[in-house]
């Protein structure tokens, strides 16, 4: 089970614990998983996700440099991010190489651009040779099924690849739709748990 801590935003004044308003996610997220709330809103290219309203001032930022964010779309539908453009291009290399898949020179390229992994890996290729026009026309979201769980190969060989370059533990964010059900919620920080990984980042968005 993982345990719950909440952080006051104000500098270095402690206040008692408080639950910030996060409608139908607040059990479910309190009770499974440490929540460091950060209200954020990002800078660069994301999969479009409604984010949930914190309602109160308890947060905490997020790490600067090296999160691993996992974005769940409306739809159900899991992306993949990480700060760090060599990081993110070599986990998807080492995801490639076990599907047997390999990119030309103009493949690598684009891949370096890539803003986020947010399809099958089978496609990846062919996406990456398409044009903008025609990506629009690629199925979305990286596979999950338990015969095709690449979101999982991709948890994996992140958390690895972190620990031989950096030496510690990769940290992790979640970035989920505020349409997504509970149950849909709890899948993800049961599988972020069967990974070792038992505290994580809520994006949120904060009222101005």
């Amino acid at each position: 089970m993982m345990a719950t801590t909440l952080f006051y935003a104000k500098r270095h004044h402690r206040s008692p614990i408080a639950y910030p308003d996060l409608g139908p996610w607040a059990g479910i997220l309190l009770l499974l998983c440490a929540v460091f709330m950060a209200a954020a809103k990002f800078e660069h290219a994301a999969p479009y996700v409604r984010l949930p309203m914190l309602s109160a001032g308890y947060i905490s930022c997020m790490p600067e440099h090296h999160t691993l964010i996992i974005h769940v779309d409306a739809k159900n539908r899991f992306y993949l991010s990480i700060d760090d453009e060599p990081l993110q291009t070599a986990i998807i290399q080492k995801v490639a190489q076990h599907h047997h898949i390999h990119f030309t020179t103009k493949q690598l390229q684009a891949l370096h651009k890539m803003p986020f992994v947010s399809q099958d890996i089978q496609h990846l290729p062919a996406w990456l040779a398409a044009s903008k026009m025609e990506r629009q026309h690629f199925p979305q979201g990286i596979p999950t099924m338990s015969a095709n769980d690449q979101l999982s190969e991709y948890l994996t060989t992140a958390v690895a690849e972190y620990k031989v370059l950096y030496g510690k533990p990769i940290f992790f964010a979640l970035r989920a739709d505020e349409r997504l059900s509970i149950d849909q919620i709890k899948k993800v920080t049961m599988l972020l748990q069967k990974h070792g990984v038992h505290y994580l980042n809520l994006i949120v968005n904060q009222p101005h």
